[in-house]
């Protein structure tokens, strides 16, 4: 898979306080990224979709939960 094959990136709550992203490519499959471990790869793919200029949509859901763990990170 390359970079232009990825139409965008959606960020989304799955589950009470669980994180999700699904990477919706242009052609085939959409990749789904729940409940992986360590959490940071949704910040590692927020950065990437930063880098590579990809199109990338966070649900009111999505930034609830990272307001909170940016809270968490700070206490």
């Amino acid at each position: 898979m390359r970079v232009n094959d990825i139409q965008k990136i959606m960020f989304k709550r799955v589950g009470f306080k669980q994180s999700g992203a699904v990477i919706k490519l242009k052609s085939g499959f959409n990749i789904r990224v729940y409940l992986f471990k360590p959490k940071r790869i949704y910040q590692d793919l927020d950065d990437f979709a930063e880098r590579y200029e990809v199109s990338k949509n966070k649900t009111e859901d999505y930034l609830i939960l990272e307001k909170m763990n940016r809270k968490k990170v700070i206490l």
